[in-house]
């Protein structure tokens, strides 16, 4: 029996063996109240009907049958009964019109002498001074019960026949609501379950997210966790493949330059040994991105969330790139500081910068500047720290504003692709700011150039 089985039975019997036990004691507690009741009502009828016999029969030979009436009226008012009266044949006295189970009593008393009692009634045989016998029938109200003895069938209704329809009831609506309860839970086993076999499209029901209760929350994160699982696979998969092409081409160079050094002349081994160094060093620092944009990917820390000083740091990265841009007659400037302390990794996010300002500096024109601004904004849910870093390349094509954030997207600076690049390094700024809950954006400006904007939570 599997999780979702053992959940529904558990389910279902905690339903049910509650209901069985409000059921038992509702039963007892009638049973109980039944036999007590009849206790009282036999006591009543054999301490109230011989005295009002006898009296009712002694008024009427004494007085008529006007004073008998106004004495069992007396008593109507003072007990929730009904009387009757009969003559030793069995006719009724007063002319009360009684029912036949009443009828049915006065006949036994005339067969039986002393106290006759049933579940509704009761009856008791007395002689007046004229020697005549009568009999004084009493009509209790109904639902109410003057002896236990005789009351078995309506026992039985109370402690047997509506219990267990309550109980049928009962279970039915049990098996109804615990069968509402684990349907959905099986569906997302079966889903969780296709979704381990490999099928990463698989989702759950619409029906399932339809539902207005925490098993439709559950689904629809349930559809989210499979989205966002499809999406890393795809994008590792995806990953693997650029990288793949990526690391051919610096290997095939290295290859041939290791060649060329084994088989050409001496005087030119340093040559090949200077391109099996640089190839070497474009191999680390491609697969040192590679790693740092998996880290990011699969959630693993890249270091400590500590408070740090976001605008120091913007200073210091800005400092290095100017001091690395002057030997290729650009520059780069800050404008703008404003002081922004935020928590963080980081070293992430201090790759994050240098790769857009180191971009930037790529890009821009020779004799021109970088522009780097830091300032705080207000947004909807708290302060923000927005980075702004502008080149005066040629800019982007619209079309690929958004592509340039992407693994092995690159872009040529006036026709001709940076040799040192991967493509790895908005990516990887990407990743960052997204880890940080912050946002980037790109834009072409009016006057030329590129734009990058970057929003963090400050």
């Amino acid at each position: 029996m599997n999780t979702t089985r053992r959940l529904f039975v558990k389910i279902f019997l905690s339903f049910w063996l509650t209901v069985l036990l409000a059921c038992v004691a509702i039963a007892v507690l009638i049973a109980y109240s039944v036999g007590t009741l009849g206790q009282e009502r036999r006591a009543l009828a054999s301490s109230l009907l011989p005295g009002e016999a006898q009296s009712a029969a002694e008024i009427f030979d004494r007085s008529g049958a006007a004073a008998l009436r106004e004495h069992l009226d007396d008593l109507e008012r003072r007990q929730p009964v009904q009387a009757f009266f009969f003559f030793q044949d069995g006719r009724e006295i007063l002319d009360r019109h009684p029912s036949l189970q009443v009828r049915q009593m006065a006949e036994v008393l005339e067969a039986q002498d002393g106290l006759q009692l049933d579940w509704d009634r009761a009856g008791y045989r007395a002689a007046g001074p004229s020697r005549n016998g009568y009999s004084l029938v009493l009509l209790l109200e109904p639902g109410v019960s003057f002896d236990r003895s005789n009351a078995s069938h309506q026992a039985i209704l109370f402690t047997l026949v509506l219990p267990a329809i309550v109980l049928i009831a009962v279970t039915t609506f049990c098996y109804l609501i615990t069968r509402h309860i684990t349907t959905p839970l099986f569906q997302l086993g079966v889903a969780a379950g296709s979704i381990a076999d490999g099928h990463l499209d698989t989702r759950v029901s619409p029906a399932l997210k339809r539902r207005r209760d925490e098993v439709a929350d559950l689904g629809r994160d349930f559809d989210r966790m499979a989205e966002r699982i499809e999406s890393l696979v795809a994008g590792q998969r995806r990953l693997l493949g650029e990288a793949s092409h990526e690391l051919r081409s610096p290997l095939s160079r290295l290859m041939v330059a290791l060649s060329l050094a084994k088989q050409g002349p001496a005087e030119e081994a340093p040559e090949h040994l200077e391109r099996i160094a640089l190839e070497t060093r474009r191999l680390d620092k491609l697969i040192g991105q590679l790693l740092t944009l998996s880290r990011i990917d699969s959630g693993v820390p890249a270091g400590v969330r500590t408070l740090f000083d976001l605008t120091n740091l913007v200073q210091e990265v800005a400092s290095d790139a100017n001091f690395e841009a002057q030997a290729h007659a650009r520059r780069v400037e800050v404008t703008a500081a404003e002081a922004c302390t935020i928590t963080g990794v980081e070293e992430l996010l201090r790759s994050a910068v240098e790769n857009v300002v180191r971009n930037a500096v790529w890009h821009t024109r020779e004799g021109t500047s970088v522009e780097v601004s830091l300032q705080r904004r207000d947004g909807s849910s708290g302060p923000l720290a927005v980075l702004r870093v502008r080149d005066r390349g040629t800019g982007v094509p619209e079309a690929m504003l958004t592509d340039i954030f992407l693994p092995f997207r690159r872009v040529s600076a006036a026709g001709e692709a940076n040799p040192e690049g991967a493509g790895l390094g908005l990516a990887i700024t990407a990743r960052a700011v997204s880890a940080h809950a912050g946002m980037v954006r790109a834009m072409n400006a009016a006057d030329g150039g590129l734009i990058v904007e970057i929003e963090l939570p400050g």
